[in-house]
């Protein structure tokens, strides 16, 4: 297509289809208006290319009330992302999508509520300078085929989904004037999808107007997936462009079901006015580093929000909560050039990292009202290991800040007086200290270090170090002055955990004899079931019984839910049963087949869809 067009009913790419726009402007119809379900489809094995300035809009006849249903593009789960038999979408060289409910959805769901999880899989999605403009969602993508590493798929034939050099904004007011935008781009049960040297952004000049910061919309959401947030795509890159947040709720939203999925990989970004620069809830294993965060602009009302109705009223550059194994350093944060004196704001926040030994080093905080914050249940809440399990704050710099580190508690929380970071701060016994450098403020109601928490911190601070101790602390904070420090101990350090009155193997030998134990009888429990005690003596008599396929699937009923992954492979591959024997036996099992890419395997035998 290369001339304008308008467009009312649903356009379809099929399987082994391009469907090509170029350098034209082509109006869809308001599906709820017309009355007609009005989009582009992209089948699994098709594929669209907007290109040189190509713009899907909503009908210019329609007025500015309307908003059409955007592109939707399928793919297979048993793929690579980068397979042919994908659907794909491919947008660069100016092309743009605007005023959709959501421009592009991976998956299949209600373009005006797309959620996290649809009724299809997802196809792949590929940018490079392109333009999102004035949708409620700009790109949404559900659960697709499987990733891949963009180290290791950089041709234009392999294809994972990335977004490149693409602005992500809202202007003005949406079409639906009671709708907000929600999100930039969404991914759910992905990974990984690669964003660099994008802007996110909510330029609307009537933010404080508005006065809600649930209505500025999220610039990334990950629900448990992989996003790397980064300037260029070579392992550890330090060059390029790099990715731009301002004006949003949360300019990156990450969150997952479990904290071994992993989070964001976030580096060399910057963020600006946003009302939280990273948020992290639950995760395990992410990056936050080299970023630069600028804050205080937007006086708008937090109470309603469901995140942030907590937090008093106070911006925050990083949140992480119920969150651990994280790299969070090198970073600078401070308010902005717009920023408002009267609201309120704090640096990093650390909630609830549980007894893993986190540290956040090597970060620099300016003009905030609080530096650093570990709050709520981060340290171990045994007596034994409080003061070497958990969070520590290490080589990180104040400058200006009311208040530079705080133990905090929550309030009304159940589990109080368990609050806390880690009990030492650097390390007395390796006379290695904390290598914090403070403001050293002894004006009232100015801290260095501050302790709201029932348990005593002891900070380890170098006698010769700059602005090295803290002068005015509050509460139970110990003091401790090593005189004999390593030469350049931050340099040396790196993020690294300092050991402090480690407890002796005596002293820990009836928690290791115990979980041991509870490990023998459980590992015992599983060999006594799973395939009734004998994987391989259950594969010969599978094998030697083939032609009585009936009886060996009663056999096999009988055992379930305990067969083992070996076994399902065994029978799924035979020739000897049936697709409705094959099927009972699966679904007997859904620990075993969920896992060991049975389903996958289950498409490339053939078997049928609505088994």
């Amino acid at each position: 297509w290369a001339t304008d067009m308008t467009v009312r009913g649903s356009v379809v790419v099929h399987d082994g289809a391009t469907l090509t726009i170029d350098n034209c402007t082509i109006g869809f119809a308001d599906s709820r208006q017309a009355e007609l379900l009005t989009n582009i489809l992209v089948e699994p094995g098709g594929t669209l290319e907007l290109i040189n300035g190509a713009h899907l809009t909503t009908l210019e006849g329609c007025g500015n009330k309307s908003m059409w249903d955007g592109v939707k593009v399928l793919g297979f789960v048993n793929l690579p992302e980068y397979s042919v038999g994908q659907g794909r979408v491919l947008m660069n060289t100016g092309a743009k999508i605007s005023n959709a409910l959501t421009g592009i959805l991976a998956g299949n769901a209600d373009p005006a509520l797309p959620g996290y999880v649809g009724s299809a899989t997802g196809g792949a999605i590929r940018t490079d300078g392109a333009i999102f403009e004035n949708n409620v969602h700009d790109v949404v993508m559900h659960s697709g085929g499987r990733g891949s590493s963009i180290l290791l798929c950089r041709t234009a034939t392999c294809f994972t989904s990335m977004f490149q050099n693409t602005v992500f904004v809202t202007t003005r007011e949406l079409n639906y004037t009671n709708r907000d935008p929600v999100s930039h781009l969404r991914v759910a049960h992905r990974h990984p999808v690669y964003a660099k040297s994008c802007t996110f952004a909510n330029d609307r000049d009537d933010l404080l107007e508005m006065n809600s910061s649930l209505r500025m919309g999220h610039g990334i959401e990950s629900f448990n997936s992989i996003v790397p947030v980064v300037p260029c795509l070579a392992l550890n890159c330090t060059t390029g462009t790099p990715n731009t947040f301002r004006n949003l709720d949360h300019a990156i939203h990450a969150f997952a079901s479990t904290p071994k999925i992993g989070g964001p990989i976030v580096r060399f970004a910057n963020f600006v006015d946003n009302i939280c620069g990273v948020y992290a809830s639950g995760l395990s294993n992410f990056t936050i580093a080299n970023s630069t965060f600028e804050m205080g602009r937007w006086g708008v009302d937090m109470s309603e929000h469901p995140e942030e109705y907590l937090w008093g009223g106070h911006h925050r550059g990083i949140f992480t909560h119920g969150s651990y194994a994280f790299i969070v350093q090198d970073n600078v944060l401070g308010p902005s050039a717009n920023a408002d004196e009267a609201v309120p704001t704090e640096g990093i926040v650390i909630g609830y990292s549980g007894d893993h030994n986190d540290a956040v080093f090597n970060n620099v905080v300016e003009g905030l009202v609080v530096g650093y914050i570990g709050e709520g249940v981060c340290a171990s809440t045994d007596d034994l290991y409080v003061n070497t399990l958990g969070l520590q704050f290490l080589c990180n710099g104040n400058n200006g800040n009311t208040t530079n580190f705080w133990s905090r508690e929550i309030p009304g929380a159940q589990d109080v007086p368990y609050h806390t970071i880690r009990g030492y701060q650097g390390s007395e016994a390796e006379s290695w200290p904390a290598g914090n450098v403070f403001d050293q403020n002894t004006n009232q109601d100015y801290y260095d270090f501050r302790v709201s928490t029932e348990t005593e911190i002891t900070y380890v601070w170098d006698e010769f170090g700059t602005n090295a101790e803290p002068l005015n602390t509050a509460d139970a904070a110990i003091l401790v002055m090593v005189s004999d420090a390593p030469h350049d101990y931050c340099a040396a350090i790196g993020p690294r955990v300092l050991d402090e009155a480690a407890p002796t193997l005596e002293a820990i030998s009836g928690d290791l004899d115990d979980a041991l134990a509870d490990y023998s009888d459980g590992k015992l429990l599983y060999d006594q079931l799973i395939d009734d005690g004998d994987t391989q003596a259950l594969l010969d008599g599978l094998i030697s019984a083939w032609y009585q396929s009936t009886e060996v699937t009663a056999t096999i009923l009988q055992l379930s839910p305990n067969i083992s992954v070996d076994v399902l492979v065994a029978i799924v591959l035979s020739e000897d049963f049936t697709d409705a024997q094959k099927a009972a036996i699966l679904i007997a099992n859904p620990n075993s087949t969920q896992r060991g890419g049975l389903v996958a395997l289950l498409g490339r035998e053939g078997f049928p869809e609505e088994l």
